[in-house]
């Protein structure tokens, strides 16, 4: 009995912390949660736009090519199946912390990418996992 008193406890505690939010099955508290959600049994686009001041280069990492993308400039990729993984990174060596602002709409992936002061340099990867989950890394 104290168990479930404490599980009910918890449960409220939760709710009370994410007003009128109705939690996933499969959540888990943590900073380690999707950005966005796909239907998983379907193809998934996923768009580009470029916002930062650079010339950004991305390709899908099941892919050899790689392909530039213009400041200001936006790409529309070609659908892909689930799971799948796409590298954004500076085009140049310049050793820029990038931003990613991810939305989805129905299998409508929508990357923005930004220039970030204080973020840390490195790869990127947008990540579309085999249940639908959008992640960055």
């Amino acid at each position: 009995m104290r168990r479930n008193i404490w599980l009910w406890g918890s449960l409220i505690g939760i709710s009370a912390l994410l007003p009128g939010k109705i939690l996933a099955d499969t959540y888990h508290p943590g900073f380690w949660q999707p950005k966005a959600r796909v239907s998983p049994g379907k193809l998934v686009e996923v768009d580009i736009v470029n916002k930062s001041n650079l010339v950004l280069q991305y390709g899908f990492s099941q892919a050899s090519s790689i392909y530039s993308l213009g400041v200001g400039k936006t790409v529309k990729t070609f659908k892909v199946s689930l799971p799948t993984s796409m590298l954004i990174n500076p085009a140049t060596n310049d050793l820029a912390a990038l931003k990613f602002t991810v939305k989805a709409n129905k299998n409508l992936v929508v990357v923005v990418v930004t220039r970030e002061s204080n973020g840390s340099p490195g790869d990127h990867a947008v990540n579309v996992n085999a249940t639908g989950g959008v992640y960055i890394y």
